[in-house]
């Protein structure tokens, strides 16, 4: 057996395993209704943008830029026109763009790994293998979010420079440009990406006609910028993203931020631990061969390690990461790292290379093959050892799944019909909300506020929901939080208190005025344990018998006696 055909049976091996476990992934996504509630609100921009004709929060209400990713509607709302359910809408929109992101993936590897053949299907049997052990990035093909829409764009954006670097062309400078200032609408922080590539591409090469160029991408890239920030102002409302201005000026008070204040670190070494293997392939190249990185390594790869460095010091130590669930926040980083380690592993295989071979001098050729059988036979191990453990645990939770009678009884019509999870939905939804579904029946001129606004912005889809998180509220988002100013213009129905990580909000809102002398408030001492988030109901509100009624009947079924 050659060494082409064992990288070639890896590769295999490693394709099978990841699709199984890819799939056992996936079942427990469904089952489980592993769709994030964050993800909700690009059905409900979609929505309103096809009834409205205008991407806005409320129905019919002003353009709000609350998306940081309004690009990613290109992919939700044609999938939701088709599929109609919401769940199985976003579940199929980040599955979809994961697709993409491996393909692209891919080919990158494919066309511009310079090396031996056996050496790409080794590289690439080893990611595979990582992706299937790794549930992380699984994680984010199912969760609605877009998370693996930006890794598709990123990774199409280094194909485009590397395209350009290897025959740099105007008309190519000017694709890469484009692309470089439109990623601003994939994800605002990608933009580290357009700007450092292009001014490494300036600053690391002697050709001066290259030298052009690479300022005519910067160029264009920031006319493109300046273009899409325009046009933010015009058609949203805001010229960047309203989550920019709410979490970068402290809106929410100092608990929030004391609250999570762990998570950029937990996040960043659980992002560390699960593609550590990527990152020390590029230490140990730039470390074993650092000058010959130095004065070899192209541009566009010095530019991707700048770039790299510079998201995660942005994320680790300056931003609020409220969901940063499955490190969600540093995977842009993710396709860089991976093509990075690729071109690491040609340098370093160039460099064990005369090792290895004065070490096997002189050893018969079935030693060299044998040495070769076995190291595929031990990357083989591992990951089937993890298979066959992830397995029993399959099997177990499975079992489980069909000894319920509460979730075997849901026929296919209550699966197909259930907006938030897939199966078993009002254990979830009655952890958040008490009543909601039953609210959400009133009229459409009834006013909802709360912080928690994905789903509840989805069940309240005809009805104006006040985001006090201000990720979706302009006046917020702009002007700072304002317990006074959300009575005086919304003075809301139906108030869903804060998540009690925002205490400040919390306490200025139950000290207001007007709130004690107008609204019925009921505080987890009433609710319990059963409900996450306080209620409070607007006592002059035409509604309000009904919604007093919804509260009692649901407090009712929780506390029977």
């Amino acid at each position: 057996m050659n060494k082409k055909n064992i990288a070639g049976l890896i590769f295999i091996l490693a394709i099978v395993l990841c699709t199984v476990l890819i799939l056992m992934k996936l079942s427990k996504g469904i089952f489980r209704g592993y769709v994030w509630d964050d993800s909700y609100m690009y059905l409900r921009y979609a929505n309103n943008l096809i009834n409205y004709g205008r991407i806005s929060w409320n129905p019919g209400g002003e353009p709000t830029y609350g998306l940081t990713a309004p690009l990613y509607l290109s992919i939700v709302l044609p999938l939701y026109l088709i599929v109609g359910n919401p769940a199985f809408t976003l579940f199929f929109s980040s599955f979809f763009c994961g697709l993409v992101f491996i393909g692209l993936l891919v080919f990158l590897l494919i066309k511009y790994m310079d090396t031996r053949i056996e050496i790409k299907w080794l590289f690439l049997g080893l990611l595979f293998l990582s992706f299937g052990i790794t549930s992380r990035l699984v994680n984010h093909f199912i969760t609605g979010m877009d998370t693996c829409f930006a890794l598709a764009v990123l990774t199409g954006y280094i194909i485009i420079m590397k395209w350009y670097n290897s025959h740099p062309t105007t008309s190519r400078a000017v694709l890469a440009g484009i692309w470089g200032g439109l990623v601003f609408w994939s994800r605002p922080d990608m933009m580290l990406y357009s700007a450092i590539i292009p001014a490494s591409c300036y600053l690391f090469t002697r050709d001066k006609d290259h030298k052009k160029k690479a300022l005519l991408i910067l160029g264009i890239s920031g006319g493109a910028l300046l273009a899409v920030i325009i046009l933010n102002h015009y058609l949203l409302g805001s010229f960047l993203p309203l989550p920019f201005y709410a979490k970068s000026t402290k809106a929410y008070g100092e608990s929030v931020y004391i609250a999570s204040r762990n998570i950029a670190g937990i996040q960043f070494v659980n992002y560390f631990k699960n593609h550590a293997w990527l990152v020390i392939i590029i230490l140990s190249d730039i470390l074993l061969n650092f000058k010959k990185w130095k004065n070899e390594a192209l541009p566009v790869e010095k530019g991707l390690l700048i770039a790299v460095c510079f998201f995660i010091i942005y994320y680790r130590f300056f931003v609020l990461q409220v969901m940063g669930y499955n490190s969600r926040f540093y995977y842009p980083t993710l396709p860089a790292i991976i093509f990075l380690a690729s071109q690491s592993l040609i340098n370093l295989s160039e460099y064990i290379k005369p090792l290895a071979q004065s070490f096997l001098n002189g050893a018969k050729s079935n030693i060299k093959k044998s040495l070769l059988f076995v190291l595929a036979v031990l990357l083989a191990l591992a990951p089937a050892g993890y298979l066959i453990n992830r397995t029993k645990s399959y099997a177990s939770w499975l079992e489980d799944v069909l000894s319920n009678d509460k979730l075997t009884s849901l026929s296919v019509q209550d699966i197909l019909t259930t907006p938030n999870v897939m199966l078993n939905p009002k254990s979830w939804e009655n952890f958040y909300w008490i009543g909601i579904r039953r609210f959400a029946l009133l009229p459409a001129d009834l006013v909802a506020a709360t912080t928690e606004i994905g789903y509840s912005g989805l069940i309240f889809d005809n009805k104006v929901v006040v985001d006090l998180a201000a990720l979706n509220e302009s006046e917020f988002a702009l002007k700072g939080f304002s317990v006074d100013r959300l009575f005086e213009k919304y003075a809301p129905d139906l108030l869903y208190m804060p998540h009690h990580s925002y205490e400040e909000m919390n306490r200025e809102i139950r000290d207001n005025l007007f709130f004690k002398n107008n609204y019925d408030y009921y505080p987890a001492s009433v609710l319990g344990n059963t409900f996450k988030l306080e209620v409070a109901l607007k006592k002059t509100s035409p509604y309000y018998k009904e919604m007093q009624n919804i509260v009692k009947d649901e407090l009712a079924k929780v506390n029977p006696e």
